[in-house]
């Protein structure tokens, strides 16, 4: 299902939801370019995208972005921070390793990353594979390589983990210049939206919109046959 959410290449409209993914995320870059935290992209530094219980819709909202960012030209890092349920690579059919989880165990540097063949440009940072647990990484690690990261993009987006399910999605949050929150319709409980939302503010993190996921683009046959 990820793989179908994910466009690289947005010449490729005749899919009818690949279109209006294309359409969607390119209204939504333009908003974050035009925000008042829209500095966030192309100055260096890190925007995060992240949801209440699924971090799959997360992962989704960032990887667009950042490739319709790279097609505009732009240098980005889309970095898999949810290194309990790795994704990406396997998605978008890229090398999984080395990853997120390598650079933080020093046991890769950025120069090891995979370059993606569909995507070059894109400095990409999938997850990798968990060795230890993700609490168990401390904060110099966790700092040493989100700087080496930046050091390699002019903005790094960042898929975080669960953020109510999972704690260390809050050491990465904090380390966010800005954040983007990923609602999914018909699914999100507006408890656990407002209970992110709170969290972020004690974070002291920017939270620069909200993105609503999975809207039903399809008009009900009872209306559309009164048309």
């Amino acid at each position: 299902m990820l793989r179908k959410h994910i466009v690289f290449d947005g010449s490729d409209t005749d899919d009818p939801r690949s279109r209006a993914i294309v359409q969607e995320t390119a209204l939504l870059c333009t908003r974050l370019l035009t925000s008042p935290q829209g500095g966030v992209i192309g100055t260096g530094g890190r925007l995060g995208f992240v949801a209440p219980l699924d971090s799959e819709d997360a992962l989704v909202v960032a990887a667009n972005v950042a490739f319709h960012l790279v097609r505009q030209g732009r240098r980005i890092a889309l970095v898999e921070g949810d290194l309990r349920h790795p994704r990406l690579a396997d998605a978008c059919g890229e090398a999984a390793t080395p990853g997120f989880s390598e650079l933080l165990q020093g046991v890769a540097t950025i120069a090891q990353l995979p370059v993606w063949a569909r995507l070059p440009q894109l400095v990409a940072v999938p997850a990798g594979v968990l060795h230890a647990a993700p609490l168990s990484l401390d904060d110099r690690a966790l700092d040493s390589a989100l700087q080496a990261i930046d050091r390699t993009a002019d903005t790094a987006l960042v898929a975080l983990p669960r953020l109510l399910a999972t704690p260390e999605a809050l050491l990465l949050a904090q380390r966010m210049d800005a954040v983007v929150l990923v609602v999914r319709a018909n699914t999100t409980g507006r408890r656990d939206v407002e209970r992110s939302a709170a969290l972020i503010a004690e974070l002291g993190v920017p939270l620069v919109g909200t993105v609503l996921t999975s809207v039903d683009h399809v008009m009900p046959v009872s209306l559309e046959s009164r048309l």
